[in-house]
């Protein structure tokens, strides 16, 4: 689960361990995910290749990945500033394709899914 430290994420990490799933959570900052019930808290930032390389390997084989990694974007327009406003339009469009590209081939093989927020 990418974006795990808070609202959907750390909602959808609650409901899914709550039903039985091992889950793996991730975020920036791993600090944010505790008291999760989670198997494993990784650091993840998907706009790093090599954060994103790391946990995978780190991860092991996924029968699924949750993809709710974004930057958040909130605040009056007229005073939020245009350089936190261009970060969170460059990287929201790629974020779900970060994660799920490198865990493909494990999880393909294995009638693995991935789905986005």
């Amino acid at each position: 689960m990418t974006g795990a430290a808070r609202a959907i994420g750390r909602a959808t990490v609650e409901v899914l361990a709550g039903r039985g799933h091992e889950v793996v959570a991730t975020a920036r900052n791993p600090a944010l995910l505790d008291g999760l019930p989670a198997v494993q808290v990784l650091p993840l930032d998907v706009s790093d290749d090599a954060s994103v390389q790391a946990a995978v390997a780190e991860a092991g084989e996924l029968d699924a990945v949750v993809n709710n990694a974004g930057l958040p974007g909130t605040g009056p327009l007229e005073t939020y500033p245009l350089d936190s406003f261009v970060r969170v339009l460059e990287s929201t469009p790629w974020d779900p394709f970060a994660w799920p590209r490198p865990w493909r081939p494990s999880g393909a093989s294995g009638g693995g899914e991935c789905w986005s927020t």
